[in-house]
């Protein structure tokens, strides 16, 4: 697991060893977080992230913790008999829009990023 921590945006990156079923490793990690979530309002919906020219699906996860929105993107893709997964965690601001951080990891993610096996 490798974890890169900004002010507002964290880069979470995992890998699933021996576990090729990353639609499974997303659907377990997401369930596993929102059991730890206390919020009865935290809301589930689609992610999407084009990455140089190609969609990856996944989950976003919205919930406070004690007064803060933390907003969670979670991606997986196959990695030959393992799985990677992303999540990208935000604090948005207080109007809702995403942070400065968030915004730049975002597009460095679109302009660079090589998923596994591609």
């Amino acid at each position: 697991m490798w974890t890169l921590s900004g002010n507002d945006c964290k880069i979470l990156v995992q890998r699933y060893r021996g576990q090729a079923d990353h639609r499974a490793i997303l659907e377990s990690v997401k369930k596993s977080m929102l059991a730890r979530y206390k919020d009865p309002g935290a809301r589930e919906s689609a992610a999407a992230l084009s990455v140089r020219g190609a969609d990856l699906e996944g989950r976003r996860i919205e919930a406070r913790v004690a007064t803060t929105l933390i907003r969670q993107d979670l991606y997986s893709a196959p990695a030959g008999p393992d799985t990677v997964l992303l999540i990208l965690q935000d604090s948005p601001r207080e109007d809702g829009e995403p942070s400065a951080d968030w915004a730049r990891a975002e597009r460095m993610f679109r302009e660079t990023m090589k998923l596994p096996g591609k």
